[in-house]
């Protein structure tokens, strides 16, 4: 609960003010309701759109690769480095959500 709350606190530092204003008022209309409705309190689920996992943008690319006989092979050396890229952004969005206290649904 402590991670949340510092969560919290910290995306109402960086909103702006009408934004934190609107947020307050939805919990607290979902904490009064909850009592008649516990589906009330999914407004606090979170709301981030996922993207393509990195299975998939490395499937995507691999047969992006395949397909394209056309152009000069690179040995791989360019897609390698590509992947290496997305895993090193998936582990510090790993660690951003650990960081956060992100426990998932």
């Amino acid at each position: 609960m402590v991670d949340a709350r510092i969560a919290f606190e910290h995306l109402n530092s960086a909103a702006p003010e009408h934004c934190v204003v609107t947020w307050l008022a939805a919990i607290e209309t979902a904490e009064q309701d909850r009592v008649n409705d516990v589906a009330a309190m999914d407004i606090m689920h979170s709301e981030i759109k996922k993207g393509q996992t990195l299975k998939e943008i490395m499937a995507e690319i691999m047969t992006e690769d395949v397909q394209d006989a056309s152009k000069v092979a690179d040995k791989g050396d360019h897609t390698e480095w590509l992947l290496e890229g997305l895993y090193i952004e998936d582990e510090q969005l790993v660690s951003c959500l650990v960081g956060v206290g992100y426990r998932g649904r």
